[in-house]
């Protein structure tokens, strides 16, 4: 009985303790609710306005170009870093959204394409755009010209693949078509990295096509190459 009696107190003491520690929490509540409203309220509005403010984002973007001077591609050390400014007027909250740009692989050979040092979103996006446009079609010639090169001397084209590596060859196709005097050394390094590039999600290096389209503009980029790549495969598969 001294027992369970006891136990009723314990008990008995302790929800009195749970009953005042809620009191005082609801104070507490009280208290802070009457301070937010005198004085937080009005600070939290302008917080809220600003938030909302258009203003000129800036994110600096860094990559790494993956081809050197030649057109060849270097090993990922050997890289050299190229950064840009990504730009647009948006609302303050929402900065933090170009950062996403940070990881497109495209952007790296992409940037080379700019001499200013900012570029506005709109602008890159438009060139994405593009790219992504195009890439299907790139392919399609790809596999069209392949297939007409097996079709014609597949012994041939075998001669030239390299043990293998884990992924698909396309050079193998392109020293076929130098050997047998179809397209000459600029064509190659040409035809080798538009494939190559789209491939692997990047942009064509920019001396490379410069190198190769005299009259490359400033806008559509992708659609641009696309053209003159186009039209060497089509003049190509009409020899073959």
């Amino acid at each position: 009985a001294d027992v369970l009696k006891l136990i009723r107190n314990k008990i008995s003491e302790t929800e009195k303790q749970i009953r005042i520690a809620q009191e005082e929490d609801r104070l507490m509540l009280i208290m802070f609710e009457g301070l937010v409203n005198e004085s937080l309220s009005p600070k939290l509005k302008e917080i809220d306005i600003m938030l909302n403010e258009t203003i000129l984002v800036k994110e600096r973007v860094t990559g790494y170009l993956s081809f050197n001077e030649l057109g060849e591609r270097v090993e990922e050390k050997d890289r050299i870093s190229i950064s840009k400014n990504i730009t647009e007027n948006r609302k303050r909250k929402e900065f933090s959204v170009l950062k996403k740009y940070s990881f497109d692989r495209r952007l790296p050979e992409l940037f080379e394409y700019f001499t200013a040092e900012d570029i506005p979103l709109d602008k890159l996006k438009l060139e994405i755009e593009w790219y992504n446009k195009v890439r299907d079609i790139v392919f399609d010639l790809i596999f069209k010209l392949e297939a007409k090169i097996i079709a014609k001397d597949k012994a041939g084209v075998i001669h030239y693949i390299q043990e293998p590596k884990g992924h698909i060859q396309h050079k193998p196709y392109l020293h076929w078509l130098l050997a047998n005097i179809i397209i000459t050394e600029e064509d190659f390094t040409f035809l080798n990295m538009v494939r190559n590039s789209f491939a692997h999600n990047q942009y064509p290096q920019k001396q490379t096509m410069e190198n190769y389209i005299t009259t490359l503009e400033q806008n559509k980029l992708a659609a641009q190459i696309l053209e003159t790549y186009k039209q060497k495969i089509e003049k190509t598969l009409s020899i073959l």
